[in-house]
């Protein structure tokens, strides 16, 4: 049984797990880390070095992060590898306590299509930025493309939740959307 890395990681990012990984399978976004399925060796190193408990083995991940699972297969071939620590996000010993982050996650846009369908419902309409102070500049500094990603097919996020292939485009808000549609998930 291979390792997951589940929403606690999100907006985080300790890197204390990297290190104690003899075999280099951790993989990183602009704000969490994922653990690569099939090179992961199941030594459990990496657990008890996670300071936001965020590292399961498949069969012991608690039921509302199952879907991380298959979070960590998908994105792992897409990110580049981490082989060594690094410091933390600024925001993360704000986001260590928060709970249900999925939506949160920050990729560019034709990776998180991959991905889109395991995120929670509302996540494209809400504006966590106006409830957690610093998302707004973590999301601006996650936008465009990571190294490795080039060879990841471009795709386009509709609003309806469809995508297109192609190039990404964002596409105007209609006159008289409803305004719920504009607040955050929180409804502030």
């Amino acid at each position: 049984m291979a390792f997951v890395v589940t929403d606690s990681c999100i907006k985080c990012k300790y890197t204390d797990c990297v290190s104690a990984c003899p075999v280099d399978c951790f993989y990183e976004g602009p704000d969490f880390l994922v653990i690569h399925p099939d090179e992961c060796v199941d030594c459990g190193a990496c657990v008890p070095e996670c300071p936001a408990e965020a590292i399961f083995e498949v069969s012991e991940v608690p039921t509302e992060w199952a879907h991380f699972t298959e979070i960590n297969a998908i994105l792992a071939p897409h990110l580049p590898n981490i082989a060594e620590q690094r410091e933390a996000l600024p925001e993360a010993d704000h986001f260590r306590e928060v709970k249900g982050k999925g939506g949160l996650i920050t990729l560019p846009p034709d990776i998180r299509a991959l991905v889109a369908h395991l995120l929670p419902a509302g996540v494209y309409q809400a504006a966590p930025s106006r409830c957690w102070p610093g998302v707004r500049e973590i999301r601006r500094a996650g936008r465009g493309s990571a190294e490795g990603l080039e060879a990841a097919p471009k795709v386009e996020q509709r609003r309806g939740g469809g995508a297109r292939a192609g190039g990404w485009r964002r596409q105007a808000r209609r006159p008289g959307a409803a305004a719920s549609a504009r607040r955050g998930a929180c409804g502030c």
